[in-house]
């Protein structure tokens, strides 16, 4: 998918049904995904295709059951600035941050591919790491591929 051109609604439908891992590649913007992430989530998932009302409990209806999810995402601030209660971000996780995007996941039956489904990219602009980066998205991959 790419926000620099027209998406046809249909053919990303079909992308979700069809992916066994769905890889959301995104910066992370005033501490939430793109705006138009979340427009697109609003678009394509489809009542009766991705969720319906037929579960006996709330958040259990999706539809996209068996497939996994992964935010994978970049981030000016600093490793450091997560999970300590002395920093900025008062000890959460890049996941507790980015609940909301996980659960709209979890809700249409996507489940996070590794524990909490985050991978996150620290301090890219002020210090970037570009080998750390590779290293952990190799570690992906084989783990992926395993």
């Amino acid at each position: 998918m790419s926000f620099a051109t027209e998406y046809q609604r249909a053919d990303e439908i079909n992308k979700w049904l069809w992916a066994d891992l769905i890889i959301i590649q995104c910066p992370i913007y005033w501490f939430n995904v793109p705006g138009k992430l979340k427009s697109y989530f609003d678009d394509v998932f489809a009542y009766g295709i991705f969720y319906g009302l037929d579960y006996t409990k709330y958040g259990q209806g999706g539809r996209l059951i068996g497939k996994k999810f992964m935010l994978s995402t970049t981030w000016n601030a600093p490793e450091s600035a997560f999970n300590d209660n002395n920093e900025f971000f008062n000890g959460m996780r890049v996941a507790d941050i980015l609940m909301p995007t996980i659960k709209a996941l979890e809700f249409v039956g996507v489940t996070p591919w590794s524990r909490d489904g985050v991978i996150a990219y620290h301090d890219v602009i002020h210090n970037p790491q570009f080998e750390l980066y590779l290293s952990q998205q190799a570690q992906f991959i084989d783990e992926v591929n395993a």
